[in-house]
């Protein structure tokens, strides 16, 4: 019990003086400086923004067919044959049919481009083919 009061009171000193110690940092910096850190931070979020908006959709058609994983239904099948093994394996393996695979070209507001690939019927295809421009 005593060891645990030490070690506590240790954190709690570290953490007051941790927060001292950025208090008199914060404190002394000049108004150039803020209004430089400020604006750096403007920039780094401008930048990032940029590089999360998509501008342009392309498709390029089906790549591949791919399986299915057998998710749920393929560990319950699985364990109900073999247990726990079986569960394991059969929420692995393919299962049904194939689905085509689509591949885009994604274009972001930074200028960087992506070929996304992507399940056809899948929640991103449906939200790529919306942007899709032709």
């Amino acid at each position: 019990m005593e060891s645990t009061w030490g070690l506590a009171n240790f954190l709690w000193g570290s953490l007051i003086v941790g927060m001292i110690i950025f208090i008199i940092h914060e404190a002394r910096k000049s108004p150039e400086q803020k209004k430089r850190e400020a604006e750096n931070a403007r920039g780094r979020y401008e930048q990032r923004r940029l590089s999360e908006k998509i501008v342009e959709v392309k498709r390029l058609g089906i790549t591949n067919a791919e399986f299915k994983r057998g998710g749920l239904k393929g560990a319950l099948f699985g364990g109900f044959i073999g247990g726990v093994p079986g569960a394991i394996i059969g929420s692995v393996l393919p299962w049904g049919k194939s689905v085509p695979v689509e591949s885009f070209a994604v274009k972001y507001g930074d200028g960087k481009v992506v070929i996304r690939q992507c399940m056809q019927r899948s929640s991103e295809y449906k939200a790529l083919m919306k942007r899709v421009t032709k």
